[in-house]
């Protein structure tokens, strides 16, 4: 179906206890039926920041939707309005840098939007809310963003909001099924505060789907909120038109208005019905309280004693609330002298107990009221000043800034508490960037556990840092990747082992058997092993190139299988430099000989010429290997630094054809993706490049935001991004003069495309297809004339051919006739008013300039119609001297902002 909506209605009221710091669009001068947008900010931090904040943002979201980047037909999803949120906290910023003194002022926003597909777009920041209610029933509701802090000995929960600190993210949710009598509210906490859900219920219960009872509803939560509310109250109330398909009965009305709907109990609705139960047949027979008789009658007998405490307690609560009531002034004047006393000695934290004591009671003297009000505030604002020195001694900045942050709210003049809180958020941003600094370089050297903790403690001091989590998920899954590689590697050096051992076996079959070599020969094949076990120098393999390899001592030589990597003992006969001698002692058995019991002896050796190796030069090589490994490495790590990536990729290459070890495959590997980002940021932004030369701004845009997802400390494509921005915006204003001049161009009216296609020349470079279009337009124009007189001295022969053959004129030889040439007949000059209305229409650009000159209106135009003008050529024309014109007489008509631009202008 085509939505269609009722006039809808809207709330803003101050609460009792804050100022009014909501804004909303549209206000409620310009809610009609027809409007498609609804935003609702409320804003944080009192009226120099909140009000502040919610107006920047909701101007700023209404901008967006209408003139930065049109909704049109598309629905508005994620993506879009992300956008929309970064394009609010650019404004937000370039607020900040003309105004500090506003800094930290945000505000949450909740936004509702009805599409051309027929579905219904909420998003929300922090705790706006929004309720889908159909029937009595309340289809859908939003989910409030907020997180816990501790403040006064306790967590609170306070929303997430829009501000200049950190990115902030919005939710979104597409209602598809709308169906005539929906109704959508958007409200702020201060309304869902006074009702709950139970209460909205009831309320909508009443409705007849008619303008009045709407009215009604708005009118009695009005109400409730200036009652008990504590904060600002708002809210949007919009109604899908047409009544739904089985409505429910609406509540019988005594009138119209406000007073036809009944408002429900504060935390009790109206309305609810006691259910009755029916009890069974018998269940009068029961034991009372399922008790037998005789313990039925033990209570009995206790009930006078429980009556007698009873009546006793009763009296008892009687005579001090007679005593209070009767003597309010003493009770007050002790609760606020105990508490004067406890604020003397500086123990806040009772003072605030006694004072609130205090003024509890109701007393004639507003003096001494008003003084225990001022003690108890200034009680609650040196307590929570003192917690917040105490954080801040132990380190605990986050928690310091929370309680410096009430005592802003008791006291928004306490400039040094303002100073406080501003040296501690740059102090958080200066150990958040050492802390993620540091973890980057351990990053690089690959020690991710590390990393992770730094990260970690970055994170708590800025909890929404999307690059930060974007790391700690790296870290993760390196760690992860680790333990799996390990692992695999642990089963696979068991699995060589073991062949080894097998193959080493084998090998010992193969050997004969040398009469002088007596301890040899009375060993078994499971004492040999142990043997080699002992001329390794650690018990745990090496893994190197994802390959395990048995290191073996130094002293012996090694034999290398091609197949596994492994180094296997020999002994090897007449080289005392090489051959391996065992020589029992009383001390150490034969099945346990540690490496201590070896000796070098030519006399008891075995030896296996085809499969040996000399030690000491397979280890000289495998030394020197590595020490150019570690060199080719560091040249790697150098080229690294300094951004060349191929180089650095040759020299790890190098580095691990010499020495196959883990972390010059990691940093081949590291290299290599950081060459595909590359290879893709340059492609990315030159595929951007060449959108943004073709004039294809949004595709350039969006080729830019993801070149960012690859460099994101690279200012050039944020930059590009805002020339996108600025390109559109132009763009915007060029295709609105073009496509109105074409308009006219097609209806006849000639003078106007000429008018709109020349406003259309200052939004552009290439005037080559307007200044066709203009020729074109005043060709037409000329024939147009052309043909008109013609026409007219068409009409002029054929009224004097008529007038001959009616009257005939003597015609005289010797004179010549002489036709007249018909005058031009004056083009009726506009009025004022209308030539004003046109200009808001047209939005005061050079067609309105040339309206107000061509009928000589100028002089006598209103100061702001004239202001406006003056602004469109300033800043969107470049047209200074046109834009002094029009603020010299916007001054001389009394427009103090005219004069201020022109002192600009000089």
């Amino acid at each position: 179906m085509n939505i269609s909506l009722k006039t809808p209605y809207s709330l803003r009221e101050a609460g009792l206890a804050t100022p009014l710091q909501t804004t909303l669009y549209p206000t409620a001068e310009e809610l009609t039926a027809n409007q498609r947008l609804f935003i609702l900010c409320e804003g944080i931090g009192g009226i120099e920041k909140g009000d502040v904040a919610s107006g920047i943002i909701a101007n700023a979201f209404q901008e967006y939707f209408q003139k930065v980047n049109p909704i049109g037909t598309k629905s508005v999803g994620q993506l879009y309005i992300n956008e929309a949120l970064r394009y609010a906290e650019r404004r937000i910023n370039k607020h900040l840098q003309h105004n500090p003194a506003t800094y930290g002022m945000k505000s949450t926003m909740g936004l509702l939007h009805f599409n051309e597909d027929n579905t219904v777009t909420a998003a929300w920041v922090g705790d706006c809310r929004l309720y889908h209610i159909r029937k009595n029933q309340i289809l859908y509701k939003t989910e409030d963003h907020v997180s816990s802090t501790w403040q006064n000995g306790k967590y609170v929960l306070l929303p997430k909001t829009i501000a200049a600190s950190e990115p902030a993210w919005a939710s979104t949710h597409v209602i598809e099924e709308v169906e005539p009598g929906d109704y959508f509210l958007l409200c702020s906490q201060g309304v869902l505060e006074t009702l709950t859900d139970r209460n909205l219920k009831y309320l909508f219960s009443q409705s007849d789907y008619t303008d009045d009872t709407n009215q009604a509803i708005v009118g009695k939560v009005k109400d409730l909120c200036k009652e008990v509310g504590q904060r600002n109250c708002a809210m949007f109330l919009v109604q899908v038109d047409g009544q739904p398909a089985n409505p429910l009965p609406a509540k019988k009305k005594t009138g119209a208005g406000a007073s036809a709907i009944k408002g429900p109990d504060i935390g009790k609705p109206k309305g609810a019905k006691k259910s009755k139960v029916k009890k069974e047949k018998g269940e009068a027979n029961k034991p009372l309280w399922g008790k037998s008789a005789k313990e039925r009658a033990g209570l009995t007998s206790k009930l006078p004693l429980l009556l007698a405490l009873g009546i006793l307690l009763g009296a008892a609560v009687i005579f001090a609330y007679n005593y209070a009531m009767t003597n309010p002034e003493e009770l007050f004047k002790q609760h606020y002298e105990s508490g004067t006393v406890f604020l003397e000695e500086g123990n806040y934290e009772n003072a605030i107990a006694e004072l609130e004591k205090a003024i509890v009671y109701e007393i004639e003297d507003t003096a001494s009221m008003n003084k225990a009000n001022r003690f108890l505030a200034l009680s609650k604002e040196r307590y929570a000043l003192q917690q917040g020195n105490d954080f801040l001694s132990n380190g605990d900045l986050l928690k310091a800034i929370a309680k410096y942050n009430e005592v802003l709210d008791i006291n928004p003049n306490n400039v040094e508490v303002q100073q406080k809180i501003f040296n501690l958020q740059e102090q958080i941003v200066v150990e958040k960037e050492t802390l993620v600094t540091e973890a980057d370089s351990l990053m690089l050297i690959e020690d991710f556990k590390s990393a992770k903790d730094l990260l970690l403690e970055a994170l708590v001091l800025a909890r929404s840092d999307s690059a930060i989590l974007t790391k700690i998920d790296t870290c993760v899954a390196r760690l992860e990747a680790d333990s799996i590689f390990i692992a695999a590697m642990e089963l696979e050096a068991a699995a060589a082992e073991a062949e080894a051992a097998a193959a080493l076996q084998e090998a010992e079959e193969t050997v004969p058997e040398q009469p002088e070599d007596r301890f040899a020969n009375e060993m078994t094949r499971e004492e040999r092993p142990a043997i080699v076990e002992n001329n390794r120098p650690n018990s745990e393999p090496t893994y190197n190139n994802y390959r395990p390899e048995l290191r073996t001592n130094p002293s012996t030589s090694t034999s290398t299988n091609p197949s596994y990597g492994i180094s296997s003992t020999t002994i090897k006969r007449n080289a005392p430099s090489t051959t391996t001698t065992t020589t029992p002692t009383p001390s150490t058995p034969r099945t346990s000989i540690s490496p201590s019991t070896v000796t070098s002896t030519p006399s008891t050796t075995i030896s296996r010429p085809s499969a040996t190796i000399s030690s000491s030069s397979s280890s000289s090589t495998s030394s020197d290997n590595s020490t150019k490994a570690a060199n080719l490495i560091g040249q790697g790590d150098a080229s690294y630094k300094k951004g060349d990536y191929k180089a650095a990729l040759r020299f790890y290459e190098q580095a691990y054809e010499l020495d196959r070890n883990r972390s010059a495959e990691n940093k081949m590997r590291k290299t290599k993706k950081k060459l595909d980002d590359d290879s893709n940021y340059k492609d990315i932004v030159a595929n951007a490049d060449a959108a943004f030369k073709k004039g294809d701004y949004h595709k350039a845009k969006q080729l830019y935001w993801n070149a960012l997802s690859f460099e994101s400390a690279d200012q050039y494509p944020s930059q590009r991004i805002e020339e996108c921005n600025a390109k559109i915006e132009t763009t915007m204003e060029l295709d609105k003069y073009v496509k109105a001049g074409d308009q006219a161009l097609a209806a006849g009216d000639f003078e106007r495309a000429i008018s709109q296609y020349e406003s259309a020349l200052v939004h552009t470079t290439d005037k080559k297809s307007l200044d066709k279009k203009i020729r074109r337009a005043k060709q037409k124009l000329q024939e147009k004339k052309k043909a008109a007189l013609a026409a007219k001295e068409a009409a002029a022969a054929a009224a004097a051919a008529k007038a001959k053959t009616e009257e005939p004129v003597p015609v005289k030889p010797t004179s010549v006739p002489v036709t007249a040439k018909p005058k031009k007949p004056e083009r009726p000059k506009e009025s004022l008013r209308d030539i004003e209305k046109f200009c808001k229409s047209d939005g005061f650009s050079y067609p309105c300039y040339v309206k107000l000159k061509t009928n000589d209106q100028f002089a006598k135009a209103d100061k702001r119609v004239l202001f406006r003008l003056g602004k469109h050529f300033e800043q969107v024309a470049n047209d200074n001297s046109k834009a002094k014109e029009c603020y010299q007489q916007a001054a001389r008509n009394g427009s103090d902002q005219a004069k201020n631009r022109l002192k600009k202008l000089k």
